[in-house]
């Protein structure tokens, strides 16, 4: 140990250098990294030229973006000929300075695989618009995270297979978003539009979407055989022969929704006129809530499955319906609770399946025509209980009884 250290020290005093090379760099460093336009190429859309009453026509495919808002006083602001096109607002507005002219975005028939997403939309007479003709339908477009107002006839309107994301349709003097069949529609909001909310095709899936203080006939409408899904349905004033929350047509499927203080124009006469949910043949509704509807708060037609539903206090403000309404047969209406509606259950027809249904404080409670399987008894009320068991059952030992309380 001691020879090591001795020979540690005689390096140190002899001053021993090692050489390390040129200090120099040769050059100057060079990138090392990917520049935006590498990791994804992207074209200002301040470069594409218009043409056909457009600001700007896009006819190569590619990832486009606004840099600046743009105000059109052509006809139209952005046509889109081409598949394979991303274009990115970038949080920037579309806008017309007549507000009732043309359309904001067009998508061509050609028009496939195609995004739209991140900015606002504001005065035409469609905000974006999908063309088609009846032997093309184009396939894989995506409209997402866009805001669409003040439009004279739809904010959004797009043909089969759509797919709507995360927007916002407010203000528009139509509809707000209008879709065709297969569509799939999420987290959207549709507003104060002057024509109906949401309205989708056949086979639409609509999920996780508000429609609030619509004038349309529809808060949210879907085409048979669709899925309406997390969705809720306020406020919604119909100013045509008709005024529905949210209307599901034959073998549809309506879960987890809430339909609640939708109106009429006017003084309802029918059930229809302000109504919470309506559903055609075959289809189900299950755990959803209707409250406060002037009409109906849940209308169905026949063989439908309605199970598992709150309805409230419809019928209300001087309005007409009943917190569950009936029109057919082969209906199974089973483990609903209505309280405080106009009518709690009404069945007008023979024919359907009625099961542990509670009924609560309606100003009548069970309006059941002949020959359906319903059987109702009043509850037996318990005696106060305190420790660990006592109470009376509510009434005789049947499981499929319906109750009055």
């Amino acid at each position: 140990m001691k020879k090591i250290s001795m020979a540690v020290a005689v390096l140190c005093m002899t001053g021993v250098v090692l050489g390390q090379g040129a200090l120099t760099p040769p050059g100057a460093p060079a990138p090392t990294r990917k520049t935006l336009d590498q990791v994804e190429p992207r074209i200002d859309l301040r470069t594409v030229e218009g043409r056909a009453g457009y600001c700007h026509v896009i006819l190569e495919p590619g990832s486009y973006f606004m840099s600046q808002n743009l105000s059109v006083t052509n006809s139209s602001g952005i046509l889109i000929q081409v598949s394979g096109v991303t274009l990115d607002l970038n949080g920037f507005e579309l806008s017309h300075d007549s507000r009732d002219n043309g359309m904001g975005i067009c998508l061509l028939s050609g028009a496939s695989h195609c995004v739209v997403r991140n900015g606002s939309i504001d005065g035409f007479d469609f905000g974006v618009y999908m063309d088609r003709d009846s032997s093309f339908y184009p396939e894989a477009v995506q409209f997402k995270d866009l805001l669409v107002s003040g439009c004279e006839i739809f904010g959004i309107c797009a043909p089969t297979g759509v797919q709507v994301l995360d927007c916002r349709a407010i203000g528009n003097a139509g509809s707000g978003i209008v879709c065709g069949d297969g569509a799939f529609v999420r987290g959207c909001l549709a507003q104060n539009n002057f024509g109906s909310g949401i309205y989708a095709g056949m086979g639409a899936s609509v999920m996780d979407c508000s429609a609030y203080n619509n004038s349309g006939e529809y808060g949210i409408y879907c085409g048979a055989g669709s899925l309406i899904r997390g969705c809720s349905a306020i406020a919604n004033r119909g100013l045509s022969t008709r005024s529905i929350g949210i209307y599901a047509d034959e073998g549809s499927s309506v879960f987890q929704c809430v339909s609640s203080y939708n109106s009429y124009y006017s003084s309802p006469s029918s059930g229809e006129q302000g109504c919470g949910f309506f559903v055609e043949t075959g289809s189900s509704v299950k755990d959803c809530t209707a409250i406060g509807n002037r009409g109906d708060g849940i209308r169905m037609d026949s063989e439908c499955n309605v199970s598992m539903c709150t309805a409230k206090e419809n019928g209300a403000s001087s309005g007409e319906g009943a917190g569950i309404h009936c029109l057919g047969s082969g209906n199974r209406i089973y483990e609903n609770m209505f309280s405080h509606n106009d009518r709690g259950l009404e069945v007008e027809v023979s024919g359907n399946f009625i099961s542990k249904n509670s009924a609560f404080s309606n100003s009548t409670n069970w309006v059941v025509a002949a020959s359906n399987a319903c059987f109702v008894v009043r509850r037996i009320s318990c005696p106060a209980i305190s420790g660990d068991a006592g109470g009376t059952a509510p009434g005789p030992n049947n499981s499929e009884l319906n109750y009055t309380y």
